[in-house]
């Protein structure tokens, strides 16, 4: 029998089938090992980087202690020289003459001492090894130290000065006290050349940011050499540097000065009888530099052996796991065919839910719901029983949305959606068909009055209060339009239509009600819709048209002012009045650009009648409670003047007490920058609304004009006219003019003259005509009448 060899890829195949699904065992073991061996391979390396960087600053510490011990046993030795200079100086002083001879450090081929010069305790200078007679540098110094040789140095101590000058910035004068008698004293003064001092010391190598420093004992730099310069000059005082130095006799340690931001290895000793201390320093970074290469040769090795092993890692990973895939295969195989059918029935439902279904609220849309309503229909076609179609819009869902956020009312559409859940038997079908607009089929119900239950439950239900939807309680209501199968229609296009008319008939009626069509309201409604779609047409379209009844003074009859009126001027229906076009672009937002369209076209017709010469006289618009809340409605007042040319005072604006209710404040501070701008404000029908009389003290008007209601029987109702009078009154307590609306006959014109009323307005003087029509009265400025 052959045995025939087994190779790694069939050893790894085996033990995949045997541990099955201990896969991720199978590769998380050598994983981690490998992990943690790569993990302690970089330990050692990085171990073996921070051993070598401190041996590096062991090494200059070593280097630096000796340097500096060096130093200050040549320094202890040139200070010992002024020791032996003192006693000379002793000597000198005490009357041997012969001494100064030896007080000449350069005949004595000293070259750190360059000048000695002896004071006695008067100040007078016994030697100068320059031979001066005067030594006023030395003399300073001296003086300094002794107060101005007042009191006596301390006796054997060396006192060390500063650089007398920027120019010998490491020589520097140290002073000595010298023993003259009994109670006598005097001073030994040197210059002592530190520069020359270290330049013997320019050939040790510290490094490119080596140095030697010499520094007092009050942390003034008396010389710092690095080598290739001197220099000096650096006050150490206060400073973390000072303080590292001071904290004994020598130390060590990897500090910065103050200034630079790099660290150096530093070694100081302090002179044991003389107040200097020496530092020698070398530069951190230097010392990196060295170890520089030899650390990134480490680093490359421990990259490569990582690779290495990695990458062998990998090999065996991907082996072992190709060898498991091809087992896995046909299983996973089945597996993944029916985890695919299940999610496409899953995305099949979902788009049939998507596709039907209201995304928000979950209910049936407008196709489904008309899939629907036609299979209940086509059985309904066999009862006797009746069906419904319910229309049903939210009533000041615009609003909501708008003031409270459309987070708000996407709750608000969601909670109404669940009330239909439970008003409705789960044979009816609701649906949601627009923003706010739902509608409902009611299937198998014995009467109408049945509907009628139905209707009422749905207006009760979502007049309730809507509690914390975001945090906000919200109240709504509902209109219904109410269509009978088959009665109102027998397909459901045709019920829903119906529906939707007779929805706008119950909001005619004063909302949150519902209505059943009936066929007369339903051409009402068809006309009101057809007038909201022709009006958005004719504002651009330019159809709309003014007419101006003109204003009379009653004193002579002169004409004072015009009112322009807007109408319709409709290319199938002839001209449409106001009552029928001004309440549907209130309640559809039309208004502001209708509004804007009146004042421009005021503007317009005031430059056409000044371009050909025809008296001029003011002419009111009306501004609607709407217009008050837009923010550029003065802007759009005052550009349309500039835009024409047109003096403020040949516009004016009529409100109504209606633009007080909300927002009063707002109203006043709109009127008095118009009014400041040379614009005049009336209050129109004045008496009908909810006026005080604080809002006529508080707004800036010029005239009240009084309803058309108690002009009509003024000469008839006693009530009537005591009203009229009282208002005049009050107008002209207040400095207000008074013009009376709806004037007809001449009775009622003698009896607003008698009362004091100023101006009069009505079908007495002239109806509102066009602007052809009306030049014909301006150019006269007066009636007969």
């Amino acid at each position: 029998m052959t045995i025939l060899p087994i190779t790694l890829s069939q050893r790894l195949g085996y033990w995949v089938q045997k541990v099955g699904g201990g896969w991720s065992g199978l590769v998380r073991g050598p994983l981690l090992l490998v992990g943690l061996f790569l993990l302690f391979t970089w330990h050692l390396t990085y171990s073996r980087i921070e051993r070598e960087e401190s041996l590096a600053v062991q090494n200059a510490i070593s280097d630096n202690v000796n340097i500096a011990t060096v130093i200050r046993a040549n320094l202890e030795q040139i200070f010992g020289k002024s020791a032996i200079y003192a006693d000379l100086a002793t000597a000198l002083i005490n009357g041997e003459r012969s001494m100064s001879m030896h007080l000449n450090p350069t005949l004595n081929g000293d070259r750190t001492f360059l000048r000695l010069a002896v004071f006695d305790s008067a100040g007078r200078l016994l030697h100068s090894s320059a031979r001066q007679k005067v030594e006023p540098g030395l003399a300073a110094f001296a003086g300094t130290i002794t107060q101005g040789f007042s009191r006596s140095p301390p006796p054997g101590r060396i006192i060390v000065g500063r650089p007398q000058s920027t120019g010998d910035a490491w020589r520097i004068p140290v002073l000595q006290g010298i023993p003259h008698g009994e109670g006598d004293w005097g001073v030994l003064v040197a210059i002592l050349d530190l520069g020359y001092f270290l330049r013997l010391f320019q050939d040790v190598h510290l490094g490119p940011g080596g140095r030697i420093e010499l520094i007092s004992d009050d942390g003034y730099q008396l010389v710092e050499s690095n080598g290739l310069t001197l220099s000096a000059g650096r006050d150490y005082t206060n400073t973390d540097y000072l303080a590292f130095i001071n904290n004994g006799q020598s130390g060590s340690g990897l500090v910065s000065r103050n200034g630079e931001q790099s660290k150096s290895v530093v070694v100081y000793f302090r002179l044991d009888t003389f107040p200097l201390t020496v530092l020698v320093s070398q530069d951190y970074n230097d010392l990196q530099a060295v170890l520089k290469q030899q650390q990134g040769n480490y680093k490359w090795a421990a990259i490569l052996f990582s690779l290495l092993v990695l990458v062998g890692t990998l090999s065996l990973v991907v082996l072992a796991r190709r060898q498991r895939a091809i087992h896995l295969a046909l299983s996973n195989s089945e597996k993944d065919n029916l985890v695919l059918i299940e999610r496409l029935k899953g995305e099949s439902k979902r788009a049939f839910q998507l596709a039907s279904h209201d995304h928000l609220t979950g209910l049936p849309n407008r196709i489904l719901f008309a899939e629907m309503a036609a299979s209940h229909l086509s059985r309904a076609r066999r009862s006797r029983r009746y069906h419904a179609v319910l229309f049903i819009d939210l009533d000041r869902f615009k609003s909501i949305n708008d003031t409270l956020g459309h987070r708000v009312g996407d709750l608000l559409l969601m909670e109404v959606a669940q009330r239909f859940r439970v008003c409705l038997r789960e044979s009816d079908v609701a649906a949601r068909v627009g923003g706010d607009e739902f509608i409902i089929l009611i299937n198998d119900v014995e009467t109408i009055e049945d509907v009628e239950k139905i209707a009422e439950k749905i207006v009760t239900v979502v007049n309730e209060p809507f509690i914390d939807l975001d945090g906000h309680d919200v109240e709504i209501s509902s209109s219904i339009g109410v269509a009978l199968y088959p009665r109102d229609g027998e397909d459901i296009d045709m019920l829903l239509k119906h529906a939707d008319a007779a929805m706008y008939t119950a909001k005619a009626a004063g909302r949150g009600t519902y209505r059943f069509h009936d066929m007369e309201l339903n051409r009402q409604a068809l006309r009101q819709s057809e007038l909201l779609q022709g009006l958005r047409q004719a504002i651009r379209d330019g159809e709309l048209v003014l007419h101006y009844q003109p204003r009379v003074a009653t004193s002579d009859f002169a004409l004072t002012g015009l009112e322009a009126l807007v109408r319709w001027q409709h290319p199938e229906l002839g001209l449409i009045f106001p009552n029928d076009f001004i309440p549907l672009a209130e309640e559809n937002d039309l208004i502001a650009p209708l509004g804007l369209w009146v004042i421009k076209a005021v503007c317009a017709q005031l430059a056409d009648w000044r371009s050909r010469g025809v008296p001029l006289v003011p002419v009111a618009v009306n501004v609607s409670t709407k217009q008050f809340k837009d923010d550029s409605l003065i802007t759009e007042i005052r550009d349309a003047l500039q835009h024409h040319d047109i003096p403020a005072h040949l516009f004016e604006i009529e409100i109504t007490e209606s633009c007080l209710v909300e927002d009063p404040e707002r109203v006043a501070g709109i009127l008095t920058e118009l009014v400041a701008h040379g614009v005049k404000a009336s209050m129109d029908d004045y008496g009908t609304g909810f006026a005080s009389l604080g809002y006529l003290k508080m707004l800036p008007l010029h005239a009240i004009k009084i309803d058309r209601l108690f002009i009509r029987e003024i000469h008839n109702h006693t009530s009537d006219a005591m009203i009229v009078s009282s208002i005049t009154t009050l107008a002209h307590n207040l400095d207000l003019l008074v013009v009376a609306e709806g004037v007809e006959t001449r009775d009622q014109l003698v009896h607003l003259k008698t009362i004091g009323c100023d101006q009069i307005q009505g079908y007495y003087f002239q109806r509102p005509v066009d602007a052809a029509a009306i030049e014909p009265v301006l150019h006269e400025g007066r009636f007969s009448k």
